[in-house]
């Protein structure tokens, strides 16, 4: 998020994650990966609106009411709070925001999607 190359104008949340994203060539490296053993693999990063589809409630900070794999690590989801910030799940259940380069620790984890035919 330290790059800004979404609008400040943006009403947020909004999801920043694309082929501009810091993260994008660390996916991308996984989906290749996954690609020679699958034919039609893609990634992408959780956003917002999945986390809290899946029970995590940005009033109180906490992912309680979701499954544990949800934030059974720390990562950075697809979206972004502000200009310069991000949302974050880790692994005590909080979910938040903070900016890139902080002293967060949290990583990436990728949502992989493949065809049900290749499982």
């Amino acid at each position: 998020s330290s790059t800004n190359y979404w609008s400040s104008e943006t009403t947020y949340p909004v999801d920043v994650y694309n082929n501009n994203s810091l993260l994008y060539p660390i996916v991308e490296e996984y989906v290749s990966y996954l690609n020679t053993k699958l034919t039609n693999a893609t990634g992408s990063l959780l956003t917002y609106n999945q986390v809290k589809n899946l029970g995590c409630d940005d009033s109180t900070y906490s992912c309680s009411s979701a499954p544990a794999w949800v934030y059974s690590t720390n990562y950075w989801t697809g979206s972004a709070y502000g200009t310069y910030s991000v949302w974050y799940v880790i692994s005590d259940g909080f979910f938040s925001v903070g900016s890139y380069g902080s002293d967060i620790g949290s990583g990436v984890r990728p949502v992989i999607t493949i065809s049900t035919s290749e499982i």
